[in-house]
């Protein structure tokens, strides 16, 4: 993750819109990458494990066939492997599901004064980093791969979901996918 927004701001950024210009963003986007991804993708997961049919239905809609087929049919072992990986149990989950939340929290408290982004006015790798790995709590429609609608996920699953989505912060997740993702900045 870091170092693909570093590489994207220096290749790509034109000038003066540089996604590090804010001194703040790197070391925040180093605190969603510790404090967010891991519990999200660990909540993610132990969800579609216990939905095995969307796993399928997602594998099948976003690779090709045969990587499909090879994946669906490792699937046990894939689930074991990233269950150990992972560190998925009941608790475990339901920790990571209240780290989320704090986490939500805080940036939500930083979005009252009506800031359009994280750091201010700008858009940064902090904005990045934080609805790439908030995206697993609210389910954005813009996701660049394939998601089952809200409501073939289970109910609790998707009460959290709509929970985080109804958040500052789970509004911000969501209009970025919305507005700025694909968005050229010339």
């Amino acid at each position: 993750m870091r170092k693909g927004s570093r590489y994207v701001s220096d290749r790509f950024a034109p000038k003066g819109h540089d996604l590090y210009s804010v001194p703040e963003a790197a070391p925040l986007e180093r605190h969603f990458h510790d404090a967010v991804g891991p519990h999200t993708r660990r909540v993610a997961y132990a969800t579609l494990f216990e939905q095995p049919e969307l796993m399928r239905q997602i594998v099948q809609r976003n690779v090709h066939g045969l990587q499909a087929s090879v994946f669906m049919a490792a699937y046990p072992l894939a689930k074991k492997g990233l269950t150990r990986f992972l560190e998925i149990d009941q608790e475990r989950v339901v920790s990571s599901i209240e780290q989320t939340r704090r986490e939500f929290d805080a940036i939500s408290a930083r979005l009252r004064d009506g800031r359009p982004f994280l750091l201010g006015d700008r858009f940064s790798a902090a904005d990045i980093a934080f609805a790439c790995l908030a995206s697993p709590a609210v389910l954005p429609p813009q996701y660049s791969a394939w998601l089952p609608p809200l409501d073939a996920f289970s109910e609790p699953a998707r009460a959290r979901a709509l929970a985080f989505r109804d958040t500052p912060a789970g509004a911000f997740v969501l209009r970025l996918f919305r507005e700025e993702r694909g968005r050229v900045v010339c």
